[in-house]
């Protein structure tokens, strides 16, 4: 777990500004001057969409999670499927689990920073409890930033607003989210790659930007979750949770420029100008029952969760040019005509799980049994005739 100090401490402006600078098991697998975060755990791709919130898939931005409604940052290394469910990527190299901010104690706290070339930006991180008991919390956060990039022709632009509330009696409580980001790149810049048998060229200048100065990229999230548990005895514990998220994007780039020779000469491709929507809801619902046999302690949990993804996407594409890593190639501003979106995939999600820990001697030794029965349908449709060309179902147990 990296805390919100850690987060501090960092000056981080994301998830993955933590993880890669704190854990050796996660690497970027993009550069920083491209418009979303990419990264890897023990060498495997996990996707944006493989980050749970408040341990729920699908609420959290699909290019770059900001970090101002994070208090922790929790890293599990390796599957997990039984803990939180199959992972809407399918990522098996781990999860990570974003816990929200609460209100623990008053706080008034504004933040200014400066960064890269000319980045300016802004936070304030306000908390406040009342009732006679203060039963009742309020968690705002709010960061704004803007500015140029160390990337030629490329700026940054970037919002983010959450709303934390929570109370708390003796044996109800109840929590809610509300998180909004939206992000702006220029001429964001995507990396290249290497033509299979060439030599490596030498370096270009990092300031290089291959990308055009029309190039752009926007995306906007809106999450909401909320989540309750009661307490029905002593002994048993019902919980529920459901959260949604939308996400829109619209960018125009191009794939970075494949390397062809010693040279430097690039072919660009995947030229094209999109645009998305992602619609999500998910939920979870549960109880927790705590007993004894004997020397031993039991805490029982059985839980069921839920998701539900649609994916509409747009987009008209241009032929590839060429270009080069140390003089890039300027061509001309592509000419678009109007186009809309269609449906291009739905995900369905569910499982159930039953999971029993036992303890012995005052819980110096646990042992934690049980096992997850999951349930994916997933289905990906033309963009041009709006019918289905693929579909995936299946189910699996996995045992822990």
């Amino acid at each position: 777990s990296y805390t919100q100090k850690k987060i501090q401490d960092e000056q981080a402006r994301s998830v993955a500004d933590v993880l890669f600078a704190s854990d050796p098991s996660v690497r970027a697998s993009i550069g920083a001057s491209n418009r979303y975060d990419a990264f890897t755990i023990r060498g495997l791709r996990v996707a944006n969409s493989d980050v749970a919130l408040n341990g729920l898939f699908g609420l959290v931005p699909n290019w770059r999670i900001g970090i101002d409604s994070v208090e922790r940052i929790e890293l599990l290394k390796g599957p997990g499927a039984f803990l939180y469910g199959m992972a809407p990527a399918g990522g098996v190299g781990g999860n990570v689990n974003l816990v929200t901010k609460r209100a623990e104690e008053d706080l008034t706290r504004l933040t200014t920073t400066y960064s890269s070339s000319s980045i300016w930006g802004q936070r304030f991180d306000i908390a406040r409890r009342g009732g006679s008991e203060k039963q009742f919390g309020i968690r705002l956060n709010g960061a704004q930033n803007e500015g140029e990039a160390p990337y030629d022709g490329e700026s940054v632009r970037s919002k983010e607003f959450s709303l934390g509330l929570d109370y708390s009696a003796e044996r109800f409580r109840i929590s809610g989210d509300f998180i909004y980001q939206k992000d702006h790149t220029t001429a964001q810049e995507r990396g290249y790659s290497l033509t299979p048998g060439i030599g490596v060229p030498s370096a270009p200048n990092p300031r290089t930007n291959l990308s055009q100065s029309y190039d752009f990229a926007d995306s906007e999230s809106t999450t909401g979750l909320v989540r309750g548990e009661y307490d029905l005895t002593d002994q048993l514990t019902v919980f529920a949770a459901v959260g949604a998220n939308r996400f829109n994007f619209e960018k125009r780039e191009a794939s970075g420029g494949t390397i062809l020779n010693t040279a430097g000469d690039t072919n660009v491709g995947t030229n094209a100008l999109q645009n998305g929507q992602y619609q999500t809801i998910t939920g979870e619902a549960g109880a927790r029952f705590r007993f004894s046999t004997g020397v031993l302690s039991h805490e029982a949990t059985l839980s069921a969760n839920t998701l539900d993804q649609d994916y509409d996407l747009g987009q008209v594409t241009f032929a590839n040019y060429r270009s080069n890593i140390y003089a890039p190639v300027t061509v001309s501003t592509p000419v678009t005509s109007a186009y809309g979106k269609s449906r291009a995939s739905e995900l369905s999600m569910h499982s159930i799980a039953l999971a029993d820990t036992i303890g012995w001697h005052d819980d110096l030794v646990q042992v934690t049994l049980g096992g997850r029965q999951q349930y994916v349908n997933s289905k990906s449709y033309s963009g041009t005739t709006g019918l289905k060309t693929r579909g995936y179902s299946d189910t699996a147990v996995t045992p822990t």
